[in-house]
């Protein structure tokens, strides 16, 4: 079976997909969220902030937040039996 497709209608279907790419009517895949960590200036976590305490914005509409939650405090918990840990303290 031969297909006889010209040079012309090749070019032109080239041209209509770049142009539909240039116009973004192409479908967009969305990356994954973002996780955003909060650090103060002397390297500790923030730990008194709320997921009422952020506004999030995308392109004018305002977005809810997935999931919030603020960071473990207190001392870690005791390593087993042949656990190592590359943190300094207890």
């Amino acid at each position: 079976m031969v297909f006889n497709i010209s040079k012309s209608k090749i070019l032109l279907g080239t041209i209509a997909f770049a142009a539909l790419v240039a116009s973004g009517l192409v479908a967009q895949t969305q990356g994954p969220p973002v996780l955003i960590r909060l650090w103060r200036s002397a390297g500790q976590p923030v730990t008194d902030m709320t997921a009422g305490d952020f506004k999030i914005v995308d392109q004018g509409k305002p977005q809810a937040i997935f999931a919030f939650h603020r960071p473990a405090v207190g001392p870690a918990a005791p390593l087993a039996q042949l656990e190592h840990s590359n943190r300094a303290g207890a």
